[in-house]
């Protein structure tokens, strides 16, 4: 009897730690997997100070989960939608019009000081070796 329940408190104890001792890094489409594309992008743009950025990611897909690493390989859209700052009218409709020009992805110009782009990006969900969520993103350029 003792045996048995020492035998169920181990098997307990197994599914438990396989369950929750997992080191997968957070799936493509968590919160915080999002939010870290976001700020990887919002960290890198170099017209801040002329234009206003708000980025959304969508159509959020899986294309990898290697299980040996606990990263995750992912596809989506970034939305880039870009308003010039008042102040700096001229320089930063300059400054626009590269970025649209430079962006091989499609465009849709709200009027003259607004312009949302749309591009295909890949990014990937991975743990440091300090278990710290790690994000690197490729499809897009601070001139984007």
């Amino acid at each position: 009897m003792k045996k048995t329940i020492l035998y169920a408190i181990a098997g307990c104890m197994i599914i438990v730690c396989s369950s929750g001792c997992s080191n997968m890094a957070p799936a493509c489409a968590d919160k915080s997997t999002v939010d870290l594309v976001v700020k990887v992008v919002n960290d890198h743009l170099f017209d801040k100070g002329l234009i206003t950025y708000s980025h959304k990611v969508s159509d959020i897909r899986t294309t990898k989960v290697d299980k040996d690493t606990g990263a995750y390989s992912c596809a989506a859209y970034l939305s880039q939608d870009m308003t010039i700052k008042e102040a700096d009218g001229e320089r930063a409709k300059e400054a626009l019009r590269l970025r649209v020009m430079w962006d091989g992805g499609l465009r849709y110009d709200n009027g003259e000081n607004h312009f949302l782009t749309v591009k295909k990006i890949t990014y990937t969900s991975e743990l440091t070796s300090d278990n710290k969520h790690y994000v690197s993103v490729s499809g897009w350029s601070k001139y984007w």
